[in-house]
């Protein structure tokens, strides 16, 4: 029994410290976009580098394709490119590392398929574009809509209607609101706050519309009663010309 506790014990110790060197000697690249279009495999523009390596390592060579392109001998390992400089087509980015007692670590490697500027022009248009003109639409073509049919954005849109959890006044959910499980966050036009708004029964939203232009229509007419706060605020106009 003793006998198999302390096996256990080994091949645990042994599990351990196999761990341990292979994070004491993990070398990895990554590639990090410092200015241009990164699209999956397809880059254009500035690029570099980035080592992560051991403490003992004290050189670093980079490679393109197979063949050094530079080096350096200060972590942070790092060194930066421009897609321009390479023909465009397809390229194996990877590093080797030189430790202080002579060892060579090897990286893993990375393709990327290096695009020239007219062709990162034209793929930015093709995706960017069409994701413009639909957002473009989605806010021209129902206010232009509402106004030919005599509608007002504000109440009625395509992302429906809600009443604002905390003024209950009536508004359109905009299309941009986040979506979560019980509704849409979104801002409430009126009192500027945000909540959960729910879409609200065109019935409803139609009596919520009606009884706010009525309030808007007695307030300017100056028929809405006094409130506590009003009261007081013209007692104390008053009391000004009082002797």
């Amino acid at each position: 029994m003793k006998t198999k506790i302390g096996l256990l014990f080994v091949l645990a110790w042994l599990g351990v410290t196999a761990v341990a060197l292979a994070q004491e000697t993990e070398f990895t690249l990554r590639l990090s976009r410092d200015f241009g279009l990164g699209l999956g495999t397809r880059i254009e523009g500035t690029f570099s580098y980035r080592v992560s390596a051991p403490d003992n390592v004290v050189r670093v060579v980079f490679l393109m394709d197979g063949e050094p392109l530079a080096e350096d001998n200060e972590p942070p390992f790092r060194h930066q490119f421009r897609t321009a400089g390479f023909t465009p087509s397809l390229h194996t980015l990877s590093a080797i590392g030189y430790t202080a007692d002579g060892q060579m670590l090897t990286s893993n490697s990375i393709t990327r398929e290096f695009l020239s500027a007219e062709a990162s022009r034209r793929v930015s248009v093709v995706i960017f574009v069409p994701i413009i003109l639909v957002l473009l639409a989605s806010f021209l073509i129902p206010a232009l809509l509402m106004r030919r049919s005599g509608g007002d954005p504000l109440f009625t849109g395509p992302a429906g209607s809600a009443i604002c959890a905390k003024c209950n006044k009536p508004f359109a959910m905009h299309l941009w609101a986040p979506n979560i499980v019980v509704g849409k966050y979104d801002r409430c036009p009126h009192c500027g706050k945000w909540s959960v708004a729910r879409r609200a029964h065109p019935d409803v939203v139609r009596a919520a519309v009606a009884a706010l232009e009525a309030h808007q229509k007695a307030e300017q007419a100056g028929a809405l009663p006094l409130t506590d706060a009003d009261v007081l605020r013209k007692q104390l106009d008053d009391s000004r010309f009082s002797e």
